[in-house]
């Protein structure tokens, strides 16, 4: 075993503390499906700490020698142990979890005694929380040898935490003032020997990432040199023999990383580089090579320069007189979506000085226990919640409002639209086409182009293959409705995706004072996600069109569209007949007819932000996870409304984010719809302008289509009394974070399928806004209203929340008595008897 630790100190080049660093080691398990390696060594005596931080930051860095090994973990033990300098190592421990966590920054003024394997810390009386973060220091001294009792002595004369945080402030300000001319500074680069790199003419981007590109990138360019600046995230110095150090960076500029390694010959170099720290900036020049070892492409440098000292990142500030407080918050709990821990965006808040943060990730509490450490005796209130997937059932019915009669007799009205854009109450039809059934057979034929009086734009000409010259010479909409409801009268409307259609042709009916009443719809879009969901992975016409062998000419045109959504109902009339489903009734409560049909297995669900009030509320929303997850559990957690309805109390609904239904209504629908929608919500959410910009795809003139609704939304708030606020709906802390969820939407969600914003080139940056951030994102409102949306309303419903106790201090396992109830036999004697 001596033998191996002596291979192992080689592995690490460290053959020259073989007299220094002695021991066993006692095991090595690879796991190669994790790309992992556990070392559990017995060293023969504790090391200096300056030893064995070496030792241990080696071994830490295995990832970078080995191949197969992306993660390390170690079990250290001593043969003969002793706590001499078990004070140092209480140090090294709070430094090394410090750089992890910046929360341990908070013990390192405490003062520390030690008394064998006893550590006693002094902290002043409102210092209750250190217990909790003692544990973990404990954990850290038993993973590398220290079995230590701690124990904590309240002390009225050490100055209070506030008092600290006080003192700290202001030697941060005279900090501030002295580091000015290093601040100055910071654009200088130490040059070894007047080695000049040359202008910076790349960024780590530029740099090929395999070796199948880099043999391209050289092919053509005959060389493959780059010139780069970029932040220090680590060096690493290893002796390769007598003569050559190599030394490797890992370099970072916020777009991407990379090793730069560095061959060293030079003593004089080698103390410039040994200087080199984290957050330094360094130039480099030279050229890309691929590394077998680290089995990427490496910049091995010919010329470095860095600055003299660590630069570091300017932090973002809310310095706002009253500041804002954050309703909506992902995690990386939210699977594949949410990028920063909880624990970071407390600490984000608590440097922006705000007095509450709501979590609310997706159909999950699994974040709860590390947002109760993170806020527990912190100045900030912690707001639990979770972001449901709702199925309201009104919305998957495939047909609604009244019609007495079988569905073999009745007479229908197929019909499609296309307008100038989404939004029902600012786009205009300028095309109806519809066709008259009965008995299976075309009766009627209505082909109409409406003049919108506008220049259609280039987006709405090449989607629909409509021209400006067709609809100039069109009748005005209100010569082809008026004809339209003369063709459409005593008939049941349907429509693939009826429920936009029909919103066009209410709105325009009310404007024109045709509107009498709502008339009897079938959506083949619903029958399609519920009949066919074993067929078909898609339901968009195009889709379905193909499945039933359905021509389908120009889609995207109403006529073409009409004809393919005609010959498909019909097949789907088919169908429902051999499946019992005979009259309208029947088929608006299909799932009561046909045992298979499951309306909340393909439905497409919705967004809401569920967020607790109070102890009750916190009980409910356990109870609704615990649905979502089992009973509703179909692809991925769902929420039907019928089960919000039931554990509403205590909880506080918001409309939530662009994915919601509130905001398709407000984007599809009318006012009125709107208002109705609204009602169910105790608050409604609107997001930063610019994070709906990527729609743009979708809809033409997105700045004033997003303008409208917003305003919509804020209208209907107040006409309802209901608070509107702005916010962030962040998966990030940092706007560059971005780049990291963007490899989150490209990877396939559980259960199947992609994240809704993968067919996007450029998706929202949906950072943790400060209160001036938030402010700016709504340029199109007047000053009081942002004012109001953003601080005032946040505000308010953070305070209407009570502080929750979500996890209890004593333990509550079920009694004999109770388990008796249920025919268990009693546990506590089988206990004695074993």
């Amino acid at each position: 075993m001596e033998a191996q630790f002596k291979k192992l100190l080689k592995f690490l080049n460290l053959e020259e503390k073989t007299s220094t660093i002695t021991g066993k080691l006692i095991e090595l398990t690879v796991d190669e499906g994790r790309r992992e390696w556990f070392f559990n060594i017995e060293l023969t005596q504790p090391l200096s700490v300056k030893d064995f931080a070496l030792f241990e930051s080696r071994l830490k860095n295995a990832t970078m020698i080995a191949r197969s090994c992306d993660h390390v973990r170690y079990q250290i033990d001593y043969a003969n142990v002793d706590y001499t300098n078990l004070l140092d190592y209480y140090h090294h421990a709070l430094k090394t979890l410090t750089e992890q966590r910046s929360r341990f920054k908070a013990l390192t003024g405490f003062e520390v005694e030690s008394e064998g394997p006893q550590l006693t810390m002094i902290c002043p009386k409102d210092g209750s929380y250190v217990e909790n973060m003692l544990f973990d220091i404990k954990e850290y001294l038993l993973m590398i040898g220290f079995d230590v009792d701690f124990s904590i002595r309240y002390c009225d004369k050490t100055p209070s935490i506030s008092e600290r945080i006080e003192k700290e402030d202001h030697e941060e300000l005279e900090e501030a003032e002295r580091m000015k001319p290093l601040q100055q500074e910071t654009k200088h680069y130490l040059q070894y020997k007047g080695r000049e790199v040359n202008k910076v003419s790349h960024t780590i981007q530029d740099i090929p990432v395999s070796e199948a590109s880099l043999t391209t990138f050289k092919s053509m360019h005959h060389k493959a040199d780059f010139t780069i600046e970029a932040s220090v995230i680590s060096v690493d110095e290893r002796k390769l023999n007598n003569r050559t150090t190599l030394f490797t960076f890992v370099l970072s500029d916020e777009t991407d990383s990379i090793y730069v390694k560095k061959f060293v010959y030079d003593k004089e170099e080698l103390v410039f580089l040994r200087e080199t720290e984290p957050h330094m900036h360094m130039k480099v020049q030279g050229s890309a090579q691929y590394d077998k070892f680290v089995d990427e492409v490496v910049l091995t440098a010919v010329t470095l320069e860095r600055t003299k000292h660590p630069i570091q990142k300017a932090e973002r500030k809310d310095e706002a007189n009253q500041r804002r407080v954050e309703l909506h918050v992902h995690s990386k709990m939210s699977t594949l979506d949410g990028i920063d821990s909880i624990e970071d965006y407390v600490d984000t808040a608590l440097r922006f000085k705000h007095r509450a943060i709501a979590l609310t990730d997706h159909n999950t509490v699994q974040a709860f226990p590390e947002f109760y450490h993170a806020t527990k005796n912190k100045p900030i209130k912690a707001i639990y919640g979770v972001e449901f997937n709702l199925v309201d059932e009104s919305d998957v019915a495939m047909a609604w409002n009244d019609y007495q009669g079988t569905l073999r007799d009745a007479t229908y009205t197929v019909f499609d639209i296309e307008t100038t854009g989404l939004a029902v109450d600012s786009s205009k039809i300028i095309e109806i086409s519809a066709l008259k059934i009965r008995n299976h057979q075309i009766v009627e034929r209505f082909n109409r182009f409406v003049n919108p009086h506008q220049t259609l734009s280039d987006f709405t000409k090449k989607l629909t293959g409509i021209s400006q010259k067709e609809v100039d010479a069109a009748d005005d909409i209100d010569v082809v409705m008026k004809d339209f409801k003369a063709f459409f009268e005593d008939t049941i409307m349907v429509a693939h995706n009826a429920r936009f259609d029909m919103a066009h042709i209410y709105e325009n009916l009310k404007a024109l004072d045709l509107y009498e009443d709502d008339y009897p719809t079938i959506d083949t879009l619903q029958i399609a996600r519920q009949l066919y969901a074993k067929v078909l992975k898609r339901f968009n016409l195009k889709a379905v069109a193909k499945y039933f062998k359905v021509e389908l000419k120009r889609h995207h045109r109403a006529e073409y569209d009409t004809s393919a959504t005609a010959d498909i109902f019909n097949y789907m009339l088919t169908d429902l007949d051999k499946q019992g489903v005979k009259t309208f009734e029947q088929l608006a409560r299909i799932d009561r007819h046909i045992k298979d049909i499951n309306i909340y297995a393909n439905a497409m669900s919705k967004h809401i932000n569920v967020i607790v009030k109070n102890s009750v509320g916190l009980k409910n929303l356990f109870k609704l996870v615990s649905l979502a997850n089992t009973d509703y559990y179909f692809k991925e957690p769902l929420m039907p409304k019928r089960a919000l309805d039931k554990h509403r109390e205590g909880l506080l609904f918001g409309s939530g984010c662009m994915n919601s239904r509130l905001f398709e209504i407000a984007l599809n629908q009318s006012e009125d719809a709107l208002l109705e929608a609204a009602k169910y919500y105790d608050y409604l959410e609107i997001q930063p302008f610019e994070d709906y910009m990527h729609l743009k795809r979708d809809m033409d003139d997105v700045e004033t289509t997003i303008e409208h609704v917003l305003k919509k939304i804020i209208r209907v708030g107040e006409k309802l009394n209901i608070p509107v606020v702005a916010t962030s709906d962040a998966h990030h802390i940092e706007p560059h974070a971005k780049m990291f969820r963007d490899i989150y939407i490209q990877t396939p969600v559980v259960g199947g399928g992609l994240h809704p914003l993968e067919r996007y080139d450029d998706i929202p940056s949906q950072y943790f806004r400060t209160t001036d951030e938030m402010l700016q994102a709504f340029p199109f409102l007047e000053k009081e209203k942002v004012e109001e949306i953003v601080v005032t309303n946040s505000l308010n419903i953070a305070d209407s929340i009570e502080d929750v106790e979500v996890f209890k201090k004593e333990l509550y396992a079920p009694t004999d008595d109770f388990l008796s109830q249920s025919g268990v036999p009693s546990v506590e004697k089988k206990m004695k008897n074993m």
